[in-house]
């Protein structure tokens, strides 16, 4: 197979003087519960890296992503099954011996997770994880030597502290706990790597650092790297390939920046104009509605049919092969030769700039904080001043984005603001309320969305209860009950089906929508949003954002919107503040703050948004086309 052409200037290129590193054929995964009936996960998957090749492996969750990066590693449940092929270096791994599979694991493939946390054990010290995972006759060196290696590999990865090999893992900082996960993934020196979600959890600062410390650490080592990633924008940064996967199957392989300039099938496309611009305001968001199916369910046919805008009776014929559409390129869409001007032209017309939103009269604001302080004391240690002098305004029917990175201050002010923190000096008044006010009278006015609806969400209580229960606490009439639940399930788009579901039952968007539909029950003036779309896949953020400004222009809200992602700030708020070290740096029309910052943090920020250049310099992506 010729090398993919094309590539993005700076991304590998993959070595294909020999065999393939990777080579997956046919791959099936099949879950066989002892009680339940056999749900297929993955159906025939193929794919290929080769030696130095980065690839990367996008779609929205449930499409079987992470249990295709655990079938390669051999780490599937034991209730999960794979058939198929996986060849690693010509070697076939499904059929290997455990103790060969458990020799080759770390030293060949390892895996590097979403969470440091799942990789990292809480009772152990950082170089203690890195030494363990070094080669055998490595942690054979003296106490001393050891720590000097660790020393080294964290260093590798951008830890200069070498006192960091004597820290927790609880006391360093998200992106810190990254590199240390990485350190320890990388010890056994592997060949390939599997990196699943390794920056969705991460500010956009951080995230671009721990991005380019991946391909940098590949590049210098010549080692193969498999990209698992939601973010379209992230996968381009990165990867020379990427396959699209949706419902178990591949649906399009191109070369990365191929890809970005025209997607070739429709479930592509809408992943691509999903991802909210960075350049631009788009209202309506597009968005691909429904969810992705279980793949029996959608056998013979095409997995994406039900959702597709341009499905016809003979994608529901057959189940569409995965073809050859050009160098390097193949789709599994058997009308992509008719519909592609079409996509072309969805492209171009669906991402329309919206006109800014017009001023908001701050005069009768619903929030004011004023010259806010918070400081914490700590035992034997400096007090930290979590919040210097924060003063900013909430118009009445405005949303106002707060942005900056983890630690900067956000998430403690939204806690100041809903009565969860005490400042420590400055004041806080919401629709005229001081906060202090008695609680009950506050809460009526402001309600907060936090970013994990289901850590929010009692998992052992149906949603219509949660919802039923907030109503009841704040004096709906008995009577009224189960008629205004269903009215707030309604509100956010979700049938009375849904209201006697666990939480456990919701995908992440449903669950959402149920703690929007929560934090409406008490008719609030004003709702704190803490980073509500940052855990969800790009189609179901594009449709959690648009319940937002329907809410808004609907029910007269006003939003504080919390978040690290200013593409997402660019859709849903009229002014930004700029948060940095416990301050206000910047703050303005989003227009203004976003395309001529003034103060260098806020600069910093926008340019560490994966693809932000690009993506100003080329044209935008544009939705799925309604039916």
């Amino acid at each position: 197979m010729p090398p993919p052409s094309g590539l993005e200037e700076g991304l590998p290129s993959p070595s294909r003087s020999g065999p393939p590193l990777l080579e997956v054929t046919g791959l099936e995964i099949v879950h066989r519960p002892k009680n339940g009936a056999q749900r297929t996960i993955l159906a025939g998957v193929d794919l290929e890296v080769g030696l130095g090749e980065t690839i990367g492996i996008v779609g929205e969750s449930g499409s079987g992503k992470s249990m295709l990066a655990k079938a390669v590693a051999r780490l599937l449940p034991r209730e999960v099954h794979a058939g198929g092929s996986v060849r690693f270096r010509g070697t076939e791994l499904l059929t290997m011996r455990k103790r060969q599979m458990d020799a080759l694991r770390g030293s060949g493939v390892t895996i590097l997770y979403q969470d440091p946390f799942t990789m990292l054990n809480p009772l152990l010290r950082c170089g203690d994880h890195i030494i363990e995972g070094l080669p055998g006759g490595t942690r054979r060196g003296r106490r001393r030597a050891l720590r000097d290696e660790a020393v080294r590999r964290l260093a590798e990865v951008g830890i200069d502290n070498p006192d960091v090999v004597n820290s927790y893992p609880f006391e360093l900082s998200g992106g810190m706990r990254q590199r240390v996960a990485l350190a320890a993934a990388l010890a056994s020196d592997p060949a390939l790597l599997v990196a699943d979600e390794p920056s969705t959890a991460l500010d956009v600062t951080t995230q671009a650092e721990v991005l380019e410390l991946l391909r940098s650490t590949q590049v210098a080592r010549g080692m193969g790297l498999v990209l698992i990633t939601h973010d379209l924008r992230v996968a381009f940064s990165v990867c020379a390939r990427v396959y699209v996967l949706y419902a178990g199957s591949v649906l399009e392989s191109a070369p990365a920046n191929e890809l970005d300039r025209e997607p070739l099938h429709p479930y592509s496309l809408g992943l691509l104009v999903s991802d909210p611009p960075v350049d631009r305001r788009v209202s309506p968001l597009p968005m691909i509605e429904g969810s992705v199916p279980s793949p029996g369910d959608v056998t013979n046919q095409c997995n994406f049919a039900a959702r597709c805008a341009w499905a016809e009776d003979v994608c529901r014929s057959a189940a569409p092969p995965l073809v050859t559409v050009g160098p390097a390129r193949k789709s599994a869409c058997v009308r992509i030769s008719e519909i592609r001007p079409a996509l072309g032209r969805a492209r171009a017309e669906l991402l329309q700039a919206s006109p800014p939103p017009a001023p908001v009269d701050l005069t009768d604001a619903v929030l004011r904080v004023r010259d806010l302080r918070k400081v914490f004391a700590h035992r034997g240690g400096r007090p930290t001043e979590a919040l210097r002098g924060v003063s900013l305004d909430v118009g009445r029917n405005e949303s106002v984005g707060l942005v900056g990175e983890s630690g900067s201050g956000k998430t403690t002010l939204a806690r100041c603001l809903v009565g969860l923190e005490t400042p420590t000096s400055g004041t806080i008044e919401i629709a005229g309320l001081e906060v202090g006010a008695p609680a009950a009278k506050l809460h009526k006015t402001v309600q907060i969305v936090f970013q994990d609806p289901y850590s929010s969400l009692d998992p052992r209580q149906t949603v219509g209860s949660s919802v039923r229960e907030t109503l009841r606490a704040n004096g709906c009439a008995r009577g009224r009950l189960d008629e205004r639940v269903a009215e707030l399930f309604a509100e956010v788009g979700l049938s009375s089906s849904y209201l006697r579901r666990l939480p456990a039952r919701l995908s992440g968007g449903e669950r959402q929508r149920v703690a929007i539909a929560r934090a409406l029950a008490v008719e609030p003036e004003l709702i704190i949003c803490d980073e509500p779309v940052s855990a969800l896949d790009v189609s179901v953020q594009a449709q959690v954002l648009n319940l937002f400004t329907e809410l808004r222009e609907r029910l007269g809200l006003s939003y504080l919107f919390i978040t690290h992602d200013l593409a997402v700030v660019r859709q849903v708020v009229d002014r930004i503040y700029v948060c940095y070290r416990g301050e206000i740096v910047e703050h303005g029309t989003v227009d203004k703050i976003l395309d001529a910052p003034e103060h260098a943090y806020t600069a910093r920020l926008i340019a560490s948004i994966p693809g932000a250049t690009a993506s100003s310099a080329r044209p935008l992506p544009a939705p799925m086309i309604p039916r």
